[in-house]
Order: structure tokens, then sequence, then C-alpha cells
């Protein structure tokens, strides 16, 4: 049996809950930004948008992902990475996204222990 999309949106938000905060990372496309709309109705303002800056992420979008949360209103955090110091990355295989997204997390762990 399949659920109605309205009662998948509140398990997520009631699976969010549980976890009392949370922290997004947020690059301003549609599944963040799904998701830190369902963390904000969750734990309210204890979800937090993180978003990576580099020498990799163009400037628009950055501006982008800062937009969009505002909108939201949730709080967001620009998070300096350096993708490009890592020799795996820096040679553009196929699973480039891996090391940029593992670059990431990361970085975001230290915030999430906070």
């Amino acid at each position: 049996m399949n659920a109605a999309p309205a009662a998948k949106y509140d398990r997520l938000v009631d699976l969010i809950r549980a976890m009392e905060r949370v922290i997004v990372a947020f690059s301003g496309g549609v599944d963040s930004t799904f998701l830190g709309r369902a963390a904000r109705d969750a734990v309210g303002d204890r979800a937090v948008l993180a978003t990576a800056d580099s020498e990799t992420y163009p400037a628009s979008e950055l501006e982008e992902t800062r937009r969009l949360a505002a909108l939201l209103g949730i709080r967001h955090v620009v998070i300096q990475t350096r993708e490009l110091d890592n020799p795996d990355y820096a040679k553009n295989p196929p699973n480039r996204c891996y090391f940029c997204k593992e670059e990431l997390f990361n970085r975001l762990a230290p915030l999430a222990a906070a």
C-alpha cells in the first residue's frame, strides 16, 4: 500500500524530529531544499543548512543558497572546503563528487558535535 505524499512527508518530519537537531548539507538543489524545509518543520531553529565554499563552487550558486536559506527562514552556515588539496579529487575522476562530499562531511563533523 502506497502512502499519500502528505503521510510520507509527515513520516520524514517525525524521523527528523527524533534527532532533535539536524545539519543539512545544502547545495540549493531540489533535494536539499526539500530536506531543509522538512528539517525546519521538524526541529525549528535547531535545523542548520551548511553549504561548502571552495574554488570549485561558483559564487552565483553560493549566493542562491543564501537566498533560499533566508526564504526558508533557516540558519545557514558556509563551510570552507579544500577538495582540490586531495589528489584523488584533483585527478577529476568520475566519482569526484564522492571526494567533494567527503571533504564537506569531514568539516561538518565538528559542527554536528558542538
